[in-house]
């Protein structure tokens, strides 16, 4: 039977909370790179004649493109909101999932529907114009991207090790 790294992170994570004074002891990390979540549409959407923006209940209230369930980015988004709108509040369901940040980029350049995802994959989209940004002043949207390792303080030597560094040494300039 194969169970797929998905499949397992929900356990994998609630393992980890339970246990979390021994597993700091066995596991190390690295910040690669801290980055934000962009909530962005269409330049025709709505939206982009709101100055002031957009409330977090007006962005959990609106069906949004956007990552499978139990993404990085749609963790992160879930977790803003109930920062501000309480645990109990209710997202909208997804106008459209798909499992690749290119396939959401995609989706709301064709128009969709609104999404948030990282402003790193959507620089030049907005600087050019093709998509814009909704200002949510009410949401953290702060995330942090980590590679995380069992055993001592430096990754393990070999093509893990180089890939990490090389990974650190392309984002230390964003």
């Amino acid at each position: 039977m194969r169970i797929s790294l998905r499949e397992l992170m929900p356990s994998l994570v609630n393992t980890l909370r339970r246990c979390h004074s021994t597993v700091r002891e066995l596991m190390n990390s690295w910040l690669l790179i801290s980055g934000l979540l962009c909530p962005l549409q269409a330049p025709s959407h709505p939206w982009t004649r709101r100055r002031s923006g957009i409330s977090a209940a007006q962005l959990a209230a609106a069906p949004l493109v956007s990552r499978e369930g139990g993404s990085g980015t749609r963790d992160t988004l879930a977790a803003a909101l109930a920062a501000v709108l309480g645990a109990g509040h209710a997202q909208a369901p997804a106008a459209l999932s798909v499992s690749t940040t290119a396939a959401v980029r995609a989706a709301v350049l064709a128009g969709a529907a609104p999404a948030v995802i990282s402003d790193l994959a959507v620089a030049d989209d907005l600087a050019a114009g093709r998509l814009a940004e909704v200002r949510a002043p009410e949401l953290d949207l702060r995330r942090a991207l980590r590679v995380i390792w069992a055993g001592p303080a430096n990754p393990p030597a070999g093509a893990a090790r180089d890939l990490i560094a090389h990974i650190a040494s392309r984002t230390t300039s964003l």
